[in-house]
């Protein structure tokens, strides 16, 4: 039993910080920001928009996209860290707030890995039969715990959430499993009869949000699955031709590394009345950067070899939006493996990397004897090389909406999805790798097919 993307929705706070903004609270500026992190603006929330209210607009928007009701939802997940309160969970509001009423609700925190993780969890369920349809979200108010002072970590959060609605099927793919998760695949909100308040409440338009609208900005809230794609989504596919579902996972995590990226809870009486920058985000931004760069392209590549996966037949890597750069430096790194160029190079590092102690990386790094291989070995380990594709064909297979979102850590993934989906790129059975790292630290890649 395999669980598969049947719906998917976001949610983004109508407030809008562009870069220019930020030039006005710290010495930054819009060219500084691009040039180091490509980001133009986040959104952030305001007023009564909670983490909570981003969840559950997000939620019904993966809800109207399946085609299926809040009651069907029998497990309910949100990853994030960054609740409105520390109990009940996040995910218990938004089952009260929906109206999913036979779900098991719990929270997750894996930081930026978070959706991920909780995908992994929902998969582990289903195949063992104890749930089929499970709400995953990522929900993240960043603002909250962003310190506004520090230039190095404000000008990268933003606010939102993303979620994806997971539904049993089997190997098989039968269509009438698939078909349970809604039959005429009525993923879109026709713009009239379905608003919804940012804080979750059902509604007329009262300003407050669009929640499932076509993602252009009404009201406080932009929260969006326009449902134009029709046959594209994963429901509703009775009688049609219906390819075999798949997942695989690899996760690992570092925990020598977590100082890295902290963030101190203030919940302790000695930081009654103090002013404590440690309980903001604070971030060791080269070795992030370095973690990332080095561990995503090792994750994905343990991956396809653990699963017998070609790289070059997946549509899309969906990565964790954190910064730009980051993603350009992973996208260059598996270059050689997607396009079936000489692979010698980079196998013969993660392999290597893959049997030394973590401790000893940054160490050897610096005196990393030359791993190219000869002639005979790069002849037997080049496989027949793909069609020859353009940079940009290429560079279009890492989807990118860091531009305009910032990076909202569990809810990334998530909310890029639902953007791929509302848009009527996801094929029914497109293979895609979704792949993240965070806090932790912790990283990991899933493979699906959609």
């Amino acid at each position: 039993m395999t669980g598969r993307i049947c719906g998917t929705g976001s949610c983004l706070p109508k407030e809008v910080w562009d870069n220019d903004r930020l030039s006005q609270m710290v010495d930054t500026s819009d060219e500084w920001i691009r040039e180091r992190t490509g980001i133009r603006q986040r959104h952030i929330a305001t007023g009564e928009e909670t983490t909570v209210s981003l969840a559950v607009g997000a939620a019904r928007a993966a809800l109207e996209d399946a085609g299926i009701s809040a009651e069907e939802i029998d497990l309910l997940m949100v990853a994030t860290v960054s609740p409105d309160e520390f109990f009940p969970t996040t995910s218990c509001r938004v089952q009260d707030a929906i109206g999913a009423v036979n779900a098991t609700c719990f929270d997750l925190n894996a930081a930026c890995t978070g959706f991920i993780f909780a995908l992994n969890t929902a998969q582990a369920y289903i195949s063992q039969g104890i749930y089929r349809t499970a709400l995953i979200i990522g929900a993240e108010r960043l603002s909250n715990l962003t310190n506004w002072e520090d230039r190095t970590t404000c000008i990268l959060f933003g606010d939102g959430a993303g979620a994806a609605v997971v539904r049993a099927q089997d190997e098989a793919a039968d269509a009438s499993a698939d078909a349970a998760c809604g039959s005429n695949s009525k993923s879109a909100f026709d713009g009239e009869n379905a608003r919804e308040r940012s804080d979750g409440v059902a509604g007329e338009r009262n300003g407050n949000s669009t929640c499932g609208m076509d993602g252009t900005r009404v009201g406080n809230s932009i929260c969006g699955v326009d449902g134009t794609r029709g046959g594209n989504s994963t429901c509703g596919m009775a009688g049609a031709n219906v390819s075999p579902g798949r997942y695989a996972q690899v996760t690992h995590s570092v925990g020598a590394k977590g100082d890295a990226l902290t963030c101190v809870s203030r919940n302790q009486a000695k930081y009654a009345g103090v002013d404590a920058p440690e309980t903001y985000l604070q971030m060791d931004g080269r070795a992030v950067f370095k973690f990332a760069v080095s561990k995503v392209p090792a994750v994905i590549l343990e991956l396809a070899e653990k699963e017998k996966i070609d790289l070059a037949e997946v549509k899309y890597f969906v990565l964790h939006q954190a910064n730009e750069r980051i993603i350009q430096g992973i996208r260059k790194k598996l270059k050689p493996e997607i396009l079936h160029l000489a692979e010698g190079h980079l196998r013969e590092e993660h392999l290597r990397e893959k049997d030394r102690p973590e401790n000893q990386t940054e160490q050897e790094d610096e005196k990393k004897p030359d791993v190219s291989v000869n002639k005979a070995q790069a002849q037997e380990n080049v496989r027949e090389e793909k069609t020859p594709e353009s940079e940009e064909e290429y560079e279009a297979r890492f989807p990118v909406n860091i531009h305009d979102t910032g990076n909202t850590s569990s809810a990334s993934i998530p909310i890029l999805l639902d953007q791929l989906n509302k848009e009527g790129k996801l094929q029914r059975g497109d293979k895609l790798i979704l792949a993240g790292f965070g806090a932790g630290l912790s990283y990991g890649a899933s493979y699906m097919v959609w």
